[in-house]
């Protein structure tokens, strides 16, 4: 859903500041067509921004948790203990994925 008004109108609301949507929805009587979508994103974003994964020690574990699983599966899964390329590609790409997510969660807390 993109803003239909103001200082950032034409933006996807998740590209529109924590405290620009806090406001507006305090602020502001929002249409029944922007109010859902604005609600539903301060829903989704109190998940990253006031969550648990805003703290370094938290992040930190959430990455050896990545780690260790993906070091748990590489054991079953190498080539070398019965398993197959293709699986281990697989892993692998996961990890990758799941290490950009929690680098973009790092970004969008500013921590």
């Amino acid at each position: 859903m993109q803003m239909p008004f103001g200082l950032h109108k034409g933006k996807l609301l998740e590209d529109i500041p924590l405290d620009y949507l806090k406001w507006i929805s305090q602020n502001l009587a929002l249409s029944p067509s922007l109010g859902p979508f604005v609600r539903r994103e301060l829903e989704r974003r109190g998940m990253i921004e006031g969550g648990s994964l805003r703290n370094e020690a938290t992040r930190t574990m959430a990455f050896a948790i990545i780690q260790s699983g993906f070091r748990s599966l590489a054991k079953k899964l190498h080539p070398d203990v019965g398993g197959s390329d293709k699986e281990m590609r697989l892993l692998q790409t996961a990890r990758l994925e799941l290490e950009k997510i929690m680098e973009l969660l790092k970004l969008r807390t500013g921590q």
